[in-house]
């Protein structure tokens, strides 16, 4: 009995980490290919002839994200990327909120604001975010609000914030959406050269197929 179960243990763990092995293969070495014009698109980026916006907008990363925290496959897509670049930690990364509707740009000054409150304990994560806003957005509908939103998660008053700094990072995001010419979330930006969004990706899952393979090109 103890040899047999030996012998079933022995196989499961090959099973298992030959399971382990086939998941950290990247979509090249499986054979997966996708089409240009399909399932991504090359970038063209818009004109821009003001230095100092350049220096700013073009800081290139390996993946980007354009999202809306009230977008529920941009949660789906952060949640599968978060857990692809925890296991690609060499590539880098980036978040951009997208404004192309009003009600879109209070919640672009949560980005900033956490950038600033990046020290403070009790932090929410982007995870609790999405699905406080996928509930009830309506607690992110203007500054005071997100101020006193985060307050209470903090559980305590928040630190003097630099809201120059808030002001000028939504208007960054917008250049910088221009730049790539973004018009829907998810859109991902893959080394500022290839773009895939949520009508090409299908899926969460698919999205990062794609992405390991634009990476290995």
């Amino acid at each position: 009995m103890n040899i047999k179960n030996s012998r079933l243990n022995l196989f499961l763990a090959f099973l298992l980490t030959m399971g382990l092995f086939t998941t950290q293969l990247s979509a090249e070495e499986l054979g997966i290919s996708f089409v240009e014009g399909a399932d991504y698109s090359l970038i063209n980026k818009a004109e821009h002839t003001d230095a100092a916006h350049l220096s700013e907008l073009e800081s290139i990363s390996n993946i980007e994200i354009f999202y809306w925290y009230g977008c529920e496959p941009c949660y789906q897509v952060e949640a599968a990327l978060a857990d692809y670049l925890q296991q690609n930690p060499n590539y880098t990364s980036r978040r951009t909120p997208l404004i192309i509707r009003p009600k879109w740009r209070q919640q672009a000054y949560i980005q900033p604001l956490m950038q600033q409150l990046s020290q403070q304990e009790n932090l929410p994560s982007i995870i609790q975010i999405y699905q406080q806003c996928l509930i009830d957005c309506e607690l992110f509908s203007d500054y005071p609000s997100i101020l006193n939103w985060f307050s209470e998660k903090i559980e305590t008053s928040l630190p003097v914030i630099d809201e120059s700094k808030i002001w000028q990072a939504e208007k960054n995001y917008r250049k910088r959406a221009d730049l790539f010419s973004i018009s829907q979330v998810p859109t991902i930006i893959i080394n500022e050269t290839y773009k895939v969004d949520a009508n090409q990706a299908q899926t969460a899952t698919r999205l990062v197929e794609i992405i390991d393979f634009l990476l290995s090109k």
